[in-house]
């Protein structure tokens, strides 16, 4: 994993393949990893893939297909 500041201040990861969790006070959670192309990520409980402009949901973490 790659951490850096970016020119907007903001904090910028790179290269996380493995997923990190971002998590409210109110116990809601989000994962996200990256993949060669785009990412990964689960909300509600849900896994969904974000590559290309497009995203698809996904079903144990492959794509479903016509969704």
């Amino acid at each position: 994993m790659k951490v850096t500041v970016n020119e907007n201040g903001t904090i910028q990861l790179e290269h996380i393949y493995n997923s990190i969790a971002l998590k409210t006070d109110s116990n809601e959670e989000m994962f996200i990893c990256m993949r060669d192309t785009g990412f990964e990520f689960k909300y509600e409980g849900q896994w969904y893939s974000a590559q290309n402009g497009v995203i698809e949901k996904m079903f144990n973490h492959e794509r479903l297909s016509n969704t």
